[in-house]
């Protein structure tokens, strides 16, 4: 059926029609009749060769166009097979909430997943901040229930473990899904204050290990705590 298919593709362009025509020209002009025709003109018999000559070419031609055309056809195929059998991540922050502690600080990522391609899970989360005074490597901290920040003694936000990304990413998410959750680091040696003008990124994989970035040039202040579409429940309280 394929090279059915390809002859198919071969005949049905100009090029080939016109080659063929032109390659059965020489061959009919063998015939009695239209060679003694052809005697008395012998301009166009002159021109035979070269007809010959250029129905070959187009012949060569049509073929090698019919080539290209298959093969661009499967690579599309396969470029679409790769889109369904793949997946294909993305992070987005939407929002950071920070804190001191005695010996340091410690910061909450509200996180927004997407996948475009095949179902995956998340996994192997790290995040990297770096600026004029830090280079760290950070891996998540767990973010036990009921966990609690406070600012000037006033509850502010509240935690449960339900909402820790690393949990919810192991479970597949599915191709078009929007997927959130928080995610908890905790820095000894450094205050909040010193995050504020750090670059960071976020590194991730798919079930297949392929990996996965979210970059971010400055950390987003809170200033109006908000629940954004698919990521982990508010923790904020009134």
């Amino acid at each position: 059926m394929e090279f059915k298919d390809f002859l198919f593709a071969v005949f049905n362009t100009w090029t080939e029609r016109m080659g063929i025509i032109l390659t059965i020209i020489p061959f009919i002009e063998k015939i009695p009749r239209l060679r003694t025709w052809l005697q008395d003109k012998p301009l166009i018999e002159r021109f035979l060769p070269w007809l010959w000559k250029a129905g070959v070419v187009l012949l060569i031609w049509g073929f090698y166009a019919a080539w290209l055309e298959q093969r661009h056809s499967v690579l599309d195929a396969q470029e679409k097979l790769a889109e369904m059998t793949k997946p294909q991540l993305a992070a987005t922050l939407n929002q950071f909430i920070s804190g001191d502690t005695s010996d340091g600080c410690e910061f909450l990522m509200d996180l927004s997943i997407r996948n475009f391609g095949a179902p995956s899970i998340a996994y192997g989360w790290h995040l990297k901040l770096k600026s004029d005074s830090l280079d760290l490597d950070l891996m998540p901290t767990t973010m036990v229930e009921g966990f609690t920040m406070v600012d000037a003694g006033r509850p502010v936000a509240r935690f449960h473990g339900s909402f820790r990304l690393e949990e919810r990413a192991m479970k597949p998410i599915e191709r078009g899904q929007l997927m959130g959750g928080w995610l908890r680091f905790v820095i000894r040696g450094v205050k909040q204050a010193q995050l504020r003008d750090a670059q960071g990124t976020l590194f991730f994989n798919d079930v297949y290990d392929h990996a996965f970035t979210a970059e971010f040039n400055k950390l987003p202040e809170i200033r109006n705590p908000q629940v954004y579409p698919g990521s982990g429940d508010s923790p904020f309280m009134p």
